[in-house]
């Protein structure tokens, strides 16, 4: 489930515009945060954003152990 999304548009990326996009995951308690940024084919920063997660187990917050496993070795 999504606690929490944080974005930062720090500058336009044009229509048919080659893009970058890399993703990298981090796990902070029960919370998985994943880090996004894509790129513009100079290079330049284009979007920054955090998407926050945690996992719900029969509708109760839960650690995440089973994403934690599935996610194992991006983490």
């Amino acid at each position: 489930v999504v606690s929490k999304i944080e974005i930062s548009y720090l500058t336009p990326l044009r229509l048919a515009e080659t893009m970058r996009s890399c993703l990298w995951i981090e796990r902070r308690g029960a919370r998985f945060v994943f880090h996004q940024d894509i790129f513009n084919a100079k290079g330049a920063a284009v979007v920054r954003a955090l998407v926050h997660i945690v996992t719900l187990e029969n509708g109760r917050l839960s650690r995440g152990e089973s994403l934690a496993e599935a996610f194992g070795k991006f983490l």
